[in-house]
């Protein structure tokens, strides 16, 4: 590495996390609402399962973008495209032997298999390059808490709008309903457990000034 190293560093920290963030609660959130979402786009819930399956992919598919423009940006070209490809054999294999047995959801689990290790492969040379330790706590058992609080109120909604008629527009108000919930609940979940900080949150491109002022409005999170 070169340069202001400690800047580059928290740079990239702050990158991983966004997305890392960003990604487990479209996972969560997609998953969670599989169902009303699925008849919401199709007027019925058939292969709700296995988009629920699906979703999952975003997490992995979110740290595999991000590490990938990372390492290019430190001139890591060839990498992140060889890993890529490791992982689509992965994927090929996976299929021929998971798809006979569960069908179109084998190839869901092994989408989500061959993401996770073309993301954990760039992961490991970036942490290799860079020198960064991030610390077990900040990367799996907040985002682990954070991802349990988004999905409490979602079951909730869900569990509420049970008894009512199955139709495309129940389904379309509880598919937007808890998405706007949980993403509320994750924010504040992320905030209070100090995930990212009012510095992180003020480094956003564009947005990030503007969202800082609603949450120090709203006492979510203390300006530094």
């Amino acid at each position: 590495m070169f340069g202001d190293t400690t800047g580059i560093r928290r740079q990239l920290t702050l990158a991983l996390r966004w997305f890392w963030l960003i990604g487990l609660a479209s996972s969560a959130g997609i998953a969670l609402l599989a169902e009303p979402i699925n008849v919401m786009l199709y007027q019925d819930g058939t292969g709700s399962g296995t988009m629920a399956w699906i979703a999952w992919t975003a997490a992995p598919s979110a740290l595999v973008t991000v590490t990938a423009a990372l390492l290019q940006g430190l001139g890591f070209v060839r990498a992140p495209a060889f890993h890529l490809l490791l992982a689509a054999a992965l994927k090929t294999a996976l299929n021929a032997a998971l798809v006979p047995q569960m069908g179109i959801t084998g190839a869901a689990v092994a989408g989500i298999i061959a993401y996770a290790v073309a993301a954990a492969l760039n992961l490991a040379l970036l942490l290799r390059r860079t020198g960064l330790r991030p610390h077990a706590q900040a990367a799996l058992l907040q985002p682990a808490v954070a991802v349990l609080a988004l999905a409490l109120p979602v079951l909730l909604l869900r569990l509420a709008a049970a008894p009512l008629p199955s139709s495309r527009l129940v389904a379309t108000l509880v598919s937007l309903l808890g998405v706007l919930l949980g993403a509320a609940v994750f924010a504040v979940a992320v905030l209070r457990t100090r995930l990212l900080t009012a510095a992180e949150v003020a480094a956003l491109p564009r947005i990030g000034p503007k969202l800082l002022k609603l949450f120090v409005r709203l006492r979510l999170i203390r300006p530094e």
